[in-house]
């Protein structure tokens, strides 16, 4: 990426993105511990469903305030944004129906073993991929 003026910090953004990695990281781990306890089950039910409105909230800013900017200034790779805007899609998708958002995860994972063993990353129609039910 290059830019026509002074410096960015990023800095916050990076910390913030592994802030909620973590926190998303440490999910499975909070399920399990509530798998017997039908108030803790609530709480971080809660918790969850709190952090992926967050995250609605964040990708939402980044998709109508940030990238539209990033394109306009910024020399940047285009299929650096388009990865960007699939992961935000993505991740959207999977907030609302979490069975999809698995599918997609899944779909991620084999292009990546994919492209790591030297074979061509076939690109998916996502219908086609799509569970049923």
């Amino acid at each position: 990426m290059s830019t026509s003026g002074p410096g960015v910090d990023t800095h916050e953004m990076v910390l913030m993105h592994r802030v909620i990695r973590r926190e998303f990281g440490q999910l499975p781990r909070l399920f399990r511990s509530a798998a017997n306890n039908r108030a803790r089950s609530k709480v971080v039910g809660a918790h969850a469903r709190e952090m992926l409105d967050f995250l609605h909230t964040h990708h939402t800013g980044e998709d109508e305030l940030l990238f539209p900017l990033l394109r306009e200034r910024a020399t940047l790779d285009p299929e650096l944004m388009d990865r960007m805007d699939a992961q935000h899609a993505q991740v959207d998708d999977a907030r609302r129906d979490p069975r999809q958002g698995v599918a997609g995860v899944d779909r991620h994972r084999g292009r990546r073993r994919r492209r790591a063993n030297g074979r061509p990353d076939r690109r998916h129609d996502a219908d086609a991929d799509r569970s049923p039910g």
